[in-house]
């Protein structure tokens, strides 16, 4: 799917979702993500326009959507975005450097300048959650959470030894130490992708 977007612009298509033993089908049958307001090189026939990213324009992005008649979905990424603001302490006066995968090295997994790959933190999460509902509040209906990437290579940090311990009950364990520890790495891995998605406010 990437290699077929240009600019910031992807079509996509909504497919009914398997979940929790009950078939969801989508509301909207087609779709295109765009990063930008509405242009008329972007009007593609759909059912809805998905925005990507929080920013100062989002408002101006919903409406400029909104008023083509468009229903407006919002779209992260969750490991990873431009969330410098979170990470450098403009969001609660606090760095978040630190909620980074690491690799056995010790340095940090970037993305790019800025912009971690992350471990889903409590921090973290209650920073995605205000994202979120700003989305909301602006009127959107539908959320799109996507790329909970975890790197094989990483789970060296403290925050993933945080987390180890809470999923564990024991102390952290290299994953190179032996077959058994990569596979327990790995499965912590799992849930602490899955840490990202429930999204309750309020919580």
């Amino acid at each position: 799917m990437k290699n077929k977007c240009k600019r910031s612009f992807c079509l996509v298509f909504l497919l009914p979702v398997w979940l929790g033993g009950v078939m969801l089908f989508a509301q909207d049958k087609t779709s295109f993500q765009i990063a930008e307001k509405w242009l008329p090189e972007y009007d593609v026939p759909s059912d809805m326009a998905i925005l990507y990213g929080m920013d100062s324009t989002f408002s101006t992005r919903y409406e400029s959507g909104k008023g083509r008649g468009y229903r407006i979905g919002f779209m992260t990424g969750i490991a990873w975005g431009k969330y410098q603001d979170y990470f450098t302490g403009k969001f609660d006066g606090e760095m978040h450097f630190d909620d980074a995968q690491v690799n056995e090295k010790g340095d940090t997994i970037w993305h790019g300048k800025n912009v971690p790959y992350v471990n889903p933190s409590p921090e973290y999460l209650a920073y995605i959650k205000v994202q979120v509902k700003k989305a909301i509040d602006t009127g959107v209906t539908d959320i799109y959470l996507e790329e909970p990437e975890y790197w094989a290579f990483a789970g060296y940090g403290d925050v993933f030894k945080v987390a180890w311990q809470r999923y564990y009950g024991y102390p952290w364990i290299a994953q190179d130490l032996s077959p058994e520890a990569t596979y327990l790495s790995s499965e912590e891995n799992n849930w602490t992708r899955a840490a990202s998605f429930p999204l309750r406010f309020g919580a």
